[in-house]
């Protein structure tokens, strides 16, 4: 598929499938092409009409835990004061990208391209991939998703499905402090935590990276934008076979498409995962 924005063509290929399902898309508002494996639960296909599900109650500490091991994925935080709670996660993904990409006139032959813009290509390390694994999850108005970027050799990764998977995930999730990749879908040479956020009350999405409509407008941000932040893991522990029980506390900066800043604080996110990925596992790293 192709839209055109401004005279300038930009490639936009999506194929979606239920349950171990290829995603690719190019981004119009970053101009990227990503590769990545989403899931989505059955109720979002196979719906029905039900009651509209009440909100649930905001609280002011985070979510206490179960005595059974296997808990629901839970996250709370605040933006400028303000509380939201999600309970469970509705999406979740793993995907491939570019590392150091830069744009260039003409193809590059034997080389990847991870997006094009107008007659420009974008290309990144030959030998380097950006690995992300994501969870997403619905709150009162909104959305936040929340990915591990890790930049990796070709040759730690593994095929898996249409996309490479790396099969030690458990080494995403130690526990200790992690950083945030600043640069995420524009340069990507750094890796770390990203946060996107979707509201209905705000004017644009929110994220913790530079938003690429504030280059476009040559808004300087600085030069770390998350200087004053933090995500600490602060737990990882087996809970299954091959289930891991992660627990992190965060507080950070998300940034709208204008460069205004919105505080997060009293950050709590708690999911469990895929302990081994590869070929052999059943599933998918989540």
């Amino acid at each position: 598929m192709e839209s055109s924005i401004k005279h300038k063509k930009i490639r936009w290929d999506k194929t979606i499938f239920l349950f171990s399902q290829t995603y690719r898309f190019g981004n119009q508002k970053t101009m990227k092409n990503l590769n990545y494996v989403l899931v989505g639960l059955i109720p979002l296909v196979f719906s029905c009409k039900k009651e509209k599900p009440k909100t649930p109650e905001v609280s002011e500490k985070p979510p206490v835990e179960a005595s059974s091991p296997y808990l629901v994925d839970s996250i709370s935080f605040k933006i400028n004061g303000v509380s939201y709670v999600g309970n469970d996660n509705y999406g979740a993904g793993y995907g491939n990208s570019g590392v150091n990409t830069k744009y260039y006139d003409k193809e590059i032959p034997g080389r990847r391209s991870w997006g094009e813009i107008g007659s420009s290509y974008r290309y990144g390390e030959p030998d380097s991939i950006m690995y992300t694994v994501f969870k997403r999850f619905d709150i009162e108005n909104g959305s936040i998703r929340i990915t591990f970027a890790k930049k990796m050799g070709q040759n730690q990764l593994d095929a898996h499905l249409s996309l490479l998977g790396f099969a030690d995930n458990a080494s995403l999730y130690t526990v200790g402090n992690r950083g945030f990749a600043t640069d995420y879908r524009v340069d990507q040479k750094l890796d770390g935590i990203v946060v996107d956020f979707y509201g209905r009350n705000f004017d644009s999405e929110l994220s913790s990276y530079v938003p690429y409509y504030t280059i476009i407008k040559k808004i300087d941000l600085g030069s770390d934008i998350q200087k004053d932040s933090k995500f600490e893991i602060i737990k990882a522990e087996r809970i299954g076979e091959n289930r891991l029980l992660v627990v992190a506390k965060f507080e950070l900066n998300l940034y709208d498409d204008s460069g205004k800043k919105y505080r997060v604080e009293n950050g709590y996110y708690r999911f469990n995962t895929i302990i081994k990925f590869d070929n052999n596992s059943v599933g998918i790293p989540f």
